[in-house]
């Protein structure tokens, strides 16, 4: 029986290979329930993969993957999944796009949309079509979808990588406050090393592919709540992005000369 303390993630030895290629290789990485984890690596080491197993869209051609102690053989159950391109439905407003995430939770969707459009500042554009809102408009209302459901796992694939850093980091301080309030379990994947630091409880940082593996695993440990824009002026968020880069770097010197 699956058990919401167990692991929330547990790659066992897990490989997978496309092909002739292997993406990841014999892949061990546990990530406990309520912890904020961020992959960091060169591209094309896989992480988007490891999101693809976690969700159970693919399956490991090596080892297995669990999620909150049961095997997954297809659909994780316990998954949402923000990916880097929004998947809003271009003739429903932003409320009714909202609403409809509330609805298929079994809640009462008007109501729930209308708050969240509060909560993130959209009021008075809830009437607003996909086509009409900006980059950062739609993305806050893709993080509001993912995360009504209320699934005690989110998986997030690059999600705020197109946005000004103005809207970035805003969605960043959304994020942040969102996953205060009831901190469940996020795996975040990006190739940005400060934004990895600034949200992150624990980052991992993969080596390049092919065969990708893990590397290291660094820790966070500053503060909460933290203020995006200040936090990166801190000396102590300075000495963990010049140990981790430390690391990375030589990964993505060898990505790309390959």
């Amino acid at each position: 029986m699956k058990e919401l303390s167990a692991p929330a993630l547990h790659f066992r030895a897990a490989g997978r290979v496309f092909g002739a290629r292997s993406a990841i290789d014999h892949l061990n990485l546990e990530i406990p329930p309520g912890e904020f984890a961020a992959l960091v690596g060169p591209s094309g080491c896989g992480k988007t993969t490891i999101l693809n197993l976690a969700a159970g869209l693919l399956a490991p051609t090596s080892g297995a993957v669990e999620s909150f102690g049961g095997a997954l053989t297809g659909l994780n159950p316990h998954v949402s999944y923000l990916f880097q391109q929004d998947t809003l439905l271009p003739w429903k407003t932003l409320e009714d796009n909202i609403a409809l995430a509330a609805t298929f939770s079994g809640r009462a969707g008007r109501d729930e949309a209308r708050e969240w459009l509060t909560r993130l500042g959209l009021e008075g554009f809830g009437d607003y079509y996909p086509a009409q809102a900006s980059g950062g408009m739609r993305k806050r209302v893709a993080l509001a979808q993912q995360w009504l459901p209320r699934r005690p796992l989110l998986l997030m694939d690059e999600p705020f990588s197109a946005l000004d850093i103005h809207t970035r980091q805003r969605m960043e301080t959304e994020l942040l406050n969102l996953w205060d309030s009831d901190q469940r379990t996020v795996l975040f994947v990006t190739h940005d090393l400060e934004e990895a630091i600034a949200l992150a409880s624990v980052v991992y940082v993969l080596s390049a592919g092919p065969g990708s593996r893990i590397v290291n695993r660094y820790p966070i440990h500053l503060p909460r709540p933290r203020a995006i824009a200040e936090l990166r002026l801190d000396p102590r968020f300075t000495d963990l992005y010049r140990a981790i880069w430390d690391d990375l770097r030589p990964e993505v010197q060898r990505a790309h000369a390959r």
